[in-house]
């Protein structure tokens, strides 16, 4: 059961962190939904181990809270990406990778040829 526990809460965290640097802000939700379903997940196991006698009712109280506002945080955070349209995005501006550009000058006139 406590490796259950360690895994779905491992799993909101690694939702959260995979999703981190994709540049849609309706990507982003879905991870975010999907990290929510891992904190849910944890509490149930929580509450499993609970029932079974494995957790004491004052740490199961302590770890409900900290997924409580695992959960408020992330719910609020997805009401603030819903708040954007397409021209209000957060993402990245666009980058044209198919167009190369120039990087190197032609030489440095102080380095000796060789």
């Amino acid at each position: 059961m406590s490796d259950q526990i360690i895994r779905s809460s491992r799993g909101a965290c690694a939702n959260i962190a995979e999703d981190f640097g994709r540049s849609r802000e309706k990507d982003n939700i879905r991870f975010c939904r999907i990290a929510k379903g891992s904190l849910y997940e944890t509490q149930d196991h929580m509450s499993a181990a609970y029932d079974e006698g494995f957790l004491e009712a004052s740490a199961l109280k302590v770890h409900w809270s900290i997924g409580e506002e695992a959960l408020r945080v992330i719910n609020g955070y997805i009401n603030y990406l819903q708040t954007f349209t397409e021209s209000t995005s957060v993402s990245e501006p666009s980058v044209d990778h198919q167009t190369a550009s120039k990087i190197f000058t032609d030489g440095a006139s102080d380095l000796p040829d060789n």
